[in-house]
């Protein structure tokens, strides 16, 4: 009986405790690599379309390229350089991390109203908040969280200098890793 148990176990075993390490590693630095890639490569495929019929569609084909370089939206160990956070009137962060030698940002949002349902903005409790309150603009840091957008308020911005809206789940100095 109790072989039979532990067989029938090893599964959800495995879901539980195997398959989140896994899906971590995946989305590791690699994949950091991989994504700005596709971003740049798309940059340079937009800016030599003149057709915005064609545009539209490289910016859709680009969406999906990504999707499944991070599936579910999970990015882990990524790497960035700070390059400003705040906070709002209710007293949450908001931070912003470049790439360097990239276009590419990865950011809360930076408001409360634009935040509603996505739960970006760093509650003043909370253990990133208290993380964030040690860093500065300029430090280089890994993080990792979920991507939630690209919230450019054009689809040329979206495609030229892209910024990303993440639920941080982690962000450490670069030297903490």
């Amino acid at each position: 009986m109790r072989k039979f148990l532990m067989l029938a176990l090893a599964p959800l075993f495995v879901l539980a405790f195997v398959a989140p390490v896994l899906a971590a590693g995946a989305a590791g630095p690699d994949v950091q690599s991989k994504f700005i890639q596709l971003v740049e490569d798309y940059k340079a495929r937009y800016a030599a379309e003149s057709n915005p019929l064609k545009k539209t569609s490289l910016s859709k084909e680009r969406l999906r390229k990504l999707m499944d370089v991070t599936p579910g939206g999970m990015v882990s160990g990524w790497t960035g350089v700070i390059s400003g956070m705040d906070t709002t009137g209710a007293g949450k962060a908001y931070v912003s991390i470049a790439v360097p030698r990239s276009p590419v940002t990865f950011q809360t949002w930076n408001n409360d109203i634009s935040d509603a349902g996505n739960n970006t903005l760093i509650p003043s409790s909370s253990p990133l908040y208290q993380a964030l309150a040690d860093m500065a603009k300029g430090m280089a840091v890994v993080f990792s969280g979920k991507l939630v957008k690209e919230a450019s308020m054009t689809e040329s911005g979206g495609m030229e200098e892209p910024e990303f809206i993440i639920r941080f789940t982690s962000i450490k100095p670069a030297s903490a890793r």
